[in-house]
This record gives C-alpha cells, sequence and structure tokens, in this order.
C-alpha cells in the first residue's frame, strides 16, 4: 500500500482533475484547499466527486497517478517502498542500486581506495587496494590485473628478456654519465665509447694495446699512443738486442757476441771464468799478470821462465836451460841440479815418493790436474786433496759419502756456486764460521734444497728475502703473499677477504677489506647517499630514490600511456581518459568578471575537419607526431578573438588551450538563450 499526500490538487479555469483506478475502500481523499474562483472536482473513475468528500485523515490508494500528461508521466507502484514513472523505476537512498545502464555502478559498495572496473551494463566492481609498488596492467581483452617487480617490468618492457630501446640513459646523475649508441653494437659514455670484446681495439691511450691480434710468443714494442706491436717468435739463441734509438732486433751468434762486448774482437773483463765445471775449476785473477785455478797461482808473471819438457826416443834427449841445450846424459842420477830456468820440451815423469815445487807461482796449462792418479777405486782415493801448510787448511776427498771436505769457510766473493743436488750441513753467508760455506749472491739451482737464514736478491741490502713464519716469507720485512696464506690487504692491491658473497656487489671500505652485499633481490637497484655505504631498494622506494617518486617533480621529454612515447618534446599520449581537476574555486580568485560578447566571438570561430600535413622525422621530434584525418579549431582564428587561449611555442607554431575554451562556449550559449528567452517572450 502506498500513500499519495498532496496538499492541493487544482484544475484549470473551468476544468477538472481525473483519477482513474482510485479505490477508495477504507480510505479517504484528504484535500486541504481548492483553489479558484468556484469549488472544483475530481473524477473518480469517470464520475465527478465532490473533493468536499475526501477527508483530512484519508490516505486514498490509486493503480497509478498520471502527472501533468495523460499517457507518457504515469507514476505506478514497483514495490514495496519502489514507485516507477512509465514503467522505469525510481532509484532512492537505501533502495535498489542504479545500474550502470542509469549512469549508476550497480554495486552498494565498492572497496576504498580500490581502482573501479567497468563490465559493459554490469555492475562495476572494484581491484583490491595496490599494494606498494603495484601498478595496473591490461592484456587489451580482459581485466587489468596488479602488478609489481619483475612481472611488471616485464609488462612495460624493461624485463631481463626485454630489449628496450632509448635515446640514452642516464646513469648515476642527470648530465655526466649519460649512456648513448655509439653504432652497431657500440655504446658511448659521454660521447667516449665503451670498448667491449669483438669491437673496436682499445688504443695505447686509454691502456689497450690497439691491436686485435699480437704474434703468439713475440716480444711487445710499444710505439707512443700507436698500436703495440709484435716481433717475430725468436729463433733458438737469439736474444733482444737496442741501439737506443729504433726498436730492437734479433740476434744470435757472432752478432750476437759483438752486441754484447764478447766478440772476437772484444777484450771483456771476467771475475771468474769456469773451466769444464761449475765449482772445481775457477780460474780467477790472482794479482797483475797471475791467474789462480781454485786459489791456487797456476801462471808466473812475466819474465820468469816456464818449464817445457820432452823425451825423445827411448830416453836420450836434451834439456834446454836458459836458451842452450844440454844432453841429459850430463846429469847423474843422484844429481840435484839447479836451474834459475827450466824448459822440459816434453813430458816430466818424477818418480818418487814426493815432488815439491818452492815457487811463488805454480803455472799449469793442463786442463785436468789428477790426484792419486792410478788408484783402482774411490776408496784408494780416500784423504787425496789439498793441504795448506800453516794454516792447517784442508780440502780433501771423502770416499764415505763420496763427498769433498774442507775445515776452512769457502770465500766465493761475487763468484757462482753451482750444483745438482743439495747442499747439505752447510750455511749460506752466516759469518764463514767451521764447516760453513760462504758465499755471497750465489747460484742455487732449481733442483736444491738450501735453507738460508734470508737471502739478497740483486743487492745486498734493500731487498732481503726472510722467513715470516711456516710457509710464509718477507722481503725487507714485509709480507710475500700467496695462495691459502693470509689475504691480501686492500692497501697492497687485495680484497682483505679470503671470501665474498657469490653474486653480491663489492663494496670498499679505505684499507680495510672489501665487503660483499647481499645478493639483490628481483627489482632491487643499488642506492647511495653519497656518504655511507649504499643500500638496495625497489619499489616506491626505489622511485623515490632515483626522482620518480609520488612527491616528486619529474621531466620527461614525451611521455607514453599505455602506448608508446612519441618522441616530440612536451608531448603527452594516452589510449584511455586523462582525469584532472584545474583549480577553480572561487575563494581563489578575484576580479571576476563575466565575458562579454563570447556569442559573436564564437561566430567568427569555425570548427573544422581536416588532415594533418606529413611530417619528417626530425619535424616529429620538435614539432607534433598527429598523423591522419582530425577535428578541431584553426588557432590563428582563437587568437585574433582570444589571444589568452593561444600560446607560441618554442618551434614558432600556435597551440590552443582547448580546456579554457570551454568557458567561451558556455558563456556563448548562455547569451544565445537570453536572446532566445526575449524572443520568446515578443509572441
Amino acid at each position: 500500500m502506498s500513500t499519495l499526500k498532496v496538499n492541493t490538487i487544482q484544475a484549470a479555469s473551468g476544468g477538472s482533475v481525473t483519477i482513474t483506478g482510485l479505490s477508495l475502500a477504507g480510505t479517504g481523499i484528504v484535500s486541504s484547499s481548492v483553489e479558484g474562483d468556484a469549488q472544483g472536482q475530481i473524477k473518480l473513475n469517470g464520475v465527478n466527486v465532490d473533493i468536499n468528500a475526501l477527508g483530512s485523515g484519508d490516505a486514498p490508494q490509486f493503480t497509478t497517478i498520471e502527472l501533468g500528461h495523460a499517457s507518457d508521466t504515469t507514476l505506478a507502484r514497483a514495490s514495496s517502498g519502489d514507485v516507477n514513472i512509465e514503467g522505469n523505476l525510481i532509484y532512492r537512498a537505501g533502495g535498489t542500486d542504479v545500474p550502470v545502464a542509469d549512469g549508476g555502478t550497480g554495486a552498494s559498495s565498492l572497496t576504498d581506495g580500490g581502482i573501479l572496473l567497468g563490465s559493459g551494463t554490469d555492475a562495476i566492481t572494484a581491484m583490491a587496494v595496490l599494494g606498494d609498488g603495484e601498478m595496473i596492467v591490461g592484456d587489451g581483452s580482459g581485466d587489468p590485473v596488479a602488478e609489481s617487480g619483475a612481472t611488471l617490468r616485464t609488462s612495460i618492457g624493461v624485463g631481463t628478456g626485454d630489449s628496450p630501446q632509448f635515446t640514452g640513459i642516464e646513469l648515476g646523475h642527470a648530465s655526466d654519465t649519460t649512456l648513448t649508441r655509439a653504432s652497431s653494437g657500440d655504446v658511448n659514455i659521454e660521447g667516449n665509447i665503451v670498448y667491449r670484446a669483438g669491437g673496436t681495439d682499445v688504443p695505447v691511450t686509454d691502456g689497450g694495446t690497439g691491436a686485435s691480434s699480437l704474434t703468439d710468443g713475440g716480444v711487445l714494442l710499444g710505439s707512443g699512443t700507436g698500436a703495440i706491436t709484435a716481433m717475430a717468435v725468436l729463433a733458438d739463441g737469439e736474444m733482444i738486442v737496442g741501439d737506443g734509438t729504433t726498436d730492437p732486433v734479433a740476434e744470435s751468434g757472432a752478432t750476437l757476441r759483438t752486441s754484447i762486448g764478447v766478440g772476437t774482437g772484444d777484450s771483456p773483463q771476467f771475475t771468474g771464468i769456469e773451466l769444464g765445471h761449475a765449482s772445481d775449476t775457477t780460474l780467477t785473477r790472482a794479482s797483475s799478470g797471475v791467474l789462480a785455478v781454485e786459489g791456487v797461482n797456476v801462471l808466473l808473471a812475466a819474465g820468469n821462465a816456464v818449464v817445457s819438457a820432452s823425451a825423445e826416443g827411448d830416453g836420450q834427449g836434451q834439456i834446454k836451460i836458459n836458451g842452450v841445450n844440454v844432453n841429459t846424459n850430463a846429469l847423474g842420477t843422484g844429481d840435484s841440479p839447479s836451474f834459475t830456468n827450466l824448459t822440459v820440451t816434453g813430458d816430466l815423469t818424477v818418480a818418487g815418493t814426493r815432488t815439491e815445487l818452492q815457487v811463488t807461482e805454480l803455472n799449469v796449462e793442463d786442463k785436468n790436474i789428477t790426484l792419486a792418479s792410478g788408484s783402482a777405486d774411490s776408496a784408494a782415493s780416500d784423504g787425496a786433496g789439498l793441504t795448506v801448510a800453516g794454516a792447517s787448511a784442508t780440502f780433501t776427498y771423502t770416499h764415505s759419502g763420496t763427498k769433498w771436505n774442507m775445515n776452512k769457510p769457502l770465500d766465493m766473493d761475487d763468484n757462482t756456486i753451482t750444483t745438482t743436488g743439495a747442499i747439505a750441513a752447510a750455511t749460506l753467508n752466516t759469518g764463514q764460521g767451521a764447516n760453513e760455506l760462504y758465499a755471497m749472491d750465489q747460484d742455487v739451482q732449481t733442483s736444491d734444497s738450501p735453507q738460508f737464514a734470508g737471502v739478497n736478491v740483486g743487492h745486498a741490502s734493500d731487498t732481503t728475502l726472510t722467513r715470516a713464519s711456516a710457509g710464509d716469507i718477507n722481503v725487507e720485512g714485509n709480507l710475500v703473499y700467496r695462495a691459502g696464506g693470509t689475504d691480501v690487504p686492500v692497501a697492497d692491491g687485495g680484497t682483505g677477504a679470503s671470501s665474498l658473497t657469490d653474486g653480491g656487489v663489492l663494496l670498499g671500505s679505505g684499507t680495510s677489506a672489501i665487503t660483499a652485499m647481499a645478493v639483490l633481490a628481483d627489482g632491487e637497484m643499488i642506492v647511495g647517499d653519497g656518504s655511507g655505504d649504499p643500500v638496495a631498494e625497489s619499489g616506491a622506494t626505489l622511485r623515490t630514490s632515483i626522482g620518480v617518486g609520488t612527491g616528486n617533480d619529474v621531466q620527461f621529454d614525451s611521455f607514453g600511456v599505455g602506448t608508446a612515447a612519441s618522441g616530440t618534446t612536451g608531448e603527452i599520449r594516452a589510449t584511455n581518459d586523462i582525469t584532472a581537476f584545474y583549480s577553480s574555486d572561487g575563494r581563489l580568485k578575484e576580479n571576476i568578471v563575466p565575458l562579454t560578447g563570447a556569442l559573436n566571438k564564437v561566430k567568427e570561430l569555425r570548427g573544422v575537419s581536416f588532415d594533418w600535413k606529413e611530417l619528417n622525422e626530425k619535424e616529429k621530434t620538435t614539432i607534433h607526431s598527429h598523423e591522419g584525418h582530425d577535428i578541431g579549431v584553426i588557432a590563428q582564428e582563437i587568437q585574433a578573438q582570444y589571444p589568452e587561449l593561444v600560446t607560441e611555442r618554442e618551434n614558432g607554431y600556435l597551440a590552443v588551450d582547448y580546456v579554457k575554451l570551454t568557458a567561451v562556449l558556455l558563456q556563448a550559449i548562455k547569451e544565445l538563450d537570453a536572446k532566445v528567452e526575449a524572443c520568446m517572450a515578443k509572441k
């Protein structure tokens, strides 16, 4: 049951009010007044009824009520609490939700903060509230979805599997680290090419070789800032020799010996010469004009005679004394001749138990001196050697262990000791004590295992190699780093760490050990603050750090929403509505004056259809990117009437503020309406 309460139902003068389908069962029609200059009537079911028959407390019931017209504005009951106009439901607060087809949402509740989605004429739905960093992504067919992180980057074309194209990329700074394309396969940083494998050869000026191939095994030669060149592979025995002006050359044989000063025409000077063996036949200078073998003088100085002997025939011969041949038969077996100078032109055999040469120096031209000659084996040669009388100094052979023994130090000065075995029970360079082998700057073979308190390399005092601890050595007290040993500190070019997180970004810390950040999560980037260690950020935090957060003022050359950016400076493209609210609160304005003459000015404007002129690629980036057929206005015509609605861009072309043009059109409509009403009033 619905109740219609009306303060006054007034018929036109001489007319009547007709109510069809009125039920009066238990009800009355309330009439508080009947207006006009006479009592009127209402017609109930085609019968005139005096309105006075309806009491003030009645509640009449009607099937329908016609409002103002008998057929097109019928008011009827739809259901409990709801009414129809011509069968169309009238929506009310607390009633049926207003459907989309009638300009409503079709829903009585929508998620607070949820993005609304249309569905044809079905009810509007609301997405869940977007999580931090989420964006809405569509697929062109179904409902869009919320995405973030790697999924979002893939959707917008900057995922790990994508190949986005940029004109340039700023890295960490807006102007001094611009990454751009140099040519196919190559990139620049601030116009400087970045070298890559297979690309342009790195020139010498940038720390490279300037060459893409170098001879395998060839010695490399510099050439100022020109490319490094490689010599041909050195042949066996060749060495590199320079002349101090041009490129060095490879030499060998006599040419090389001449270059290094030991040619046939040279007079080289040596401290000592090893003859046939590295340790037991050392020829050295004893004094002016005197040579020594193993420290024993063997060649007399100039002016002294050398014995030369020969045995001729069956024993008959001669010896030459002071240049005169003397018959050996003149000497008896018991004689002890004494000669100032004696030359034996043949072999000299002394048959006795002891041979003594009382000379200051002994010169032996033979290449080998044999001791214990005739001994059957090593045991028979035991004890053979040299003894220095008065010094108790011996150098003797010992059969046990088959080795040489000496009871005094061996001082080699700057000469070389070479051995193919170990130097046992000896200490080098420790003070020439008993049974010590004293040597300075001596060579030790790769097969040896000598023990040294310290070793001087190349110099006696500034490159001392010593033991630091088990497995470690020092050079002048500075630790030499090795695999598996102490971590190489940053101060010495190392990391100071023995393990770094796999995939972690490394951070320096002065001379302290390098540290590794945790592995970056999907979508994280490294952001620094200019003072402390950088941190890993993603989502909204990252966008704020890189200056594209919700609170940042961001400038782009061009911008695309739902489509690629056009590349035209200052242009925004969108595939859907661009919704914004322009500040228009009256409280913000003063000197408000209605526009006048708007209609006449609008009459001077044209709404036109047209085709955009074709532009070249450069013009598209600086003027506009529109193509094909379009509709609009002519900027020059707008400028003639409302110059404040037209701006001249940097490229010299005019642009119209279509938003503000709405105010002009609004005022023109009002002026037109006033004219229409004035005309109607005159009729």
